[in-house]
């Protein structure tokens, strides 16, 4: 939708979701499989916790999407139902620390804008 000129951001905003850059993902996983760290739960996301707001005015931005449409969160819960409503609101701010620390791994893509950014590249 931003390639054609249009981003939409679904209630609010304000709440917080992971981001990572499809490449620094398939890594990670394939250096789990590698190392194979029993006992060990990694979360895979980049350096930043950015909210869905700022996440989606850069997007509007790098790719000059000349409409930015906001949905507010009491109609769009009425549309799709109050537990997808939760699941798009959640807010959840994570950490990569223990990845990098126990398996060495580093994002090529630290934040969401890099990520975005190889997308027009």
């Amino acid at each position: 939708m931003a390639k054609k000129g249009k981003v939409v951001i679904l209630g609010g905003g304000k709440n917080h979701l992971p981001r990572i850059h499809v490449n620094d993902c398939a890594d990670a996983y394939v250096l789990a499989i590698e190392k194979l760290p029993y006992g060990k739960r990694f979360i895979i996301c980049d350096d930043v916790n950015v909210s869905v707001k700022d996440f989606m005015l850069y997007l509007a931005k790098i790719f000059d999407a000349g409409k930015v449409v906001k949905i507010p969160g009491f109609i769009l819960r009425l549309v799709i139902g109050k537990h997808v409503f939760r699941t798009l609101n959640m807010n959840t701010k994570v950490s990569n620390e223990l990845i990098k620390k126990e398996l060495g791994w580093e994002p090529n893509y630290p934040s969401y804008r890099e990520g975005l950014r190889s997308l027009i590249e």
